[in-house]
């Protein structure tokens, strides 16, 4: 059976789940969970990516993300790939960490994405870890039933909206309206249409018309129609910048590692490539990208001299 295509539009809804390979934990510890907790932050930050639910599993995690950039690719790579790099260097380990490409299925935001995000802090109650979603530090319940101050990346106000002006009650009855799901036994995935969509004729009508007009669905619409930045010309100005021709930003010399920090960095920030296109323009593995991209980072917040070299970009930290 062939995969199911991707659908990118601007402003779209999705439950997002990736597995571990062969069912294997993703998370050894508590460090690991902080570790993905933080990129998760970092991902929906940078990408601006708006991040209504998640929750963090042994072997799996489950997010409810709205793209306004259409970039639900760009993101979730991101998410995968520096996850992955990340723990197996922690775990002095290599291979593939997820089972395949993480799953999306495209939701109608009012009809649907209210009951999602209760199914998705529920998931720790279904497998019988705890009794309690709020016994679950690894979800964004806590954070939604006003049981901790939620995260600035996190979206509360959202579905807290759902259940009123004020913020006290519509906390309240957001927790009632968890607890009243834990006895349910109609899953949401019970109207599932065609593997890929959750909502409304009307809705699928919409989505099937966005099918329509872009046939290679696997890429988001924004980099086919507004693309920020030409990457070529983001490699011959980096070039010239640090007095190089742009085939020599590939070469892997030390005196040209901080303009290939901020060439990939760029590229990164402006162009809409994936991890892996970045790789192949700059002739680095896309895990080696995401090193160039940290350090890049990492060098904007601490060293000023770096910070100014961006700055005539627009990019500072």
């Amino acid at each position: 059976m062939p995969r199911p295509k991707r659908i990118h539009y601007e402003g779209a809804v999705y439950h997002v789940t990736s597995r571990g390979n062969e069912r294997r934990k993703i998370v050894l510890d508590d460090t690991d969970r902080w570790m993905f907790v933080r990129l998760l932050a970092e991902v929906v930050e940078e990408n601006r990516v708006t991040c209504h639910a998640w929750v963090l599993m042994d072997n799996h995690y489950h997010l409810m993300l709205e793209t306004p950039a259409a970039n639900l690719s760009i993101a979730m790579k991101h998410l995968n790939a520096l996850y992955t790099q990340r723990f197996n260097r922690k775990h002095h380990r290599v291979g593939h960490l997820f089972q395949g490409r993480y799953k999306a299925l495209v939701v109608e935001k009012d009809s649907y994405l209210k009951e999602l995000c209760r199914y998705v802090v529920l998931n720790p109650v279904r497998a019988r870890m705890v009794k309690h979603p709020g016994e679950w530090k690894w979800s964004s319940y806590r954070a939604t039933a006003g049981l901790e101050k939620p995260e600035p990346w996190l979206e509360v106000d959202w579905i807290l909206g759902q259940f009123g002006k004020e913020r006290k009650r519509a906390q309240g009855a957001y927790r009632r309206f968890v607890e009243e799901g834990m006895g349910l036994r109609e899953s949401p995935w019970d109207r599932l249409y065609s593997r890929i969509y959750l909502g409304s004729e009307e809705f699928l009508s919409h989505v099937h018309e966005v099918g329509k007009k872009h046939r290679r669905l696997d890429m988001p619409k924004y980099q086919k129609h507004v693309v920020k930045q030409d990457p070529g010309k983001i490699i011959g100005q980096v070039a010239k910048d640090f007095g190089l021709k742009p085939g020599e930003l590939l070469v892997a010399r030390a005196r040209r590692r901080e303009a290939k920090e901020v060439a990939i960095y760029r590229l990164k920030r402006e162009s809409g490539l994936s991890l892996r296109e970045i790789g192949e323009r700059m002739g680095v593995s896309y895990g080696a990208v995401g090193h160039y991209w940290t350090a890049a980072k990492n060098r904007l917040k601490q060293d000023g001299a770096f910070a100014q070299k961006l700055k005539k970009y627009n990019l500072e930290a």
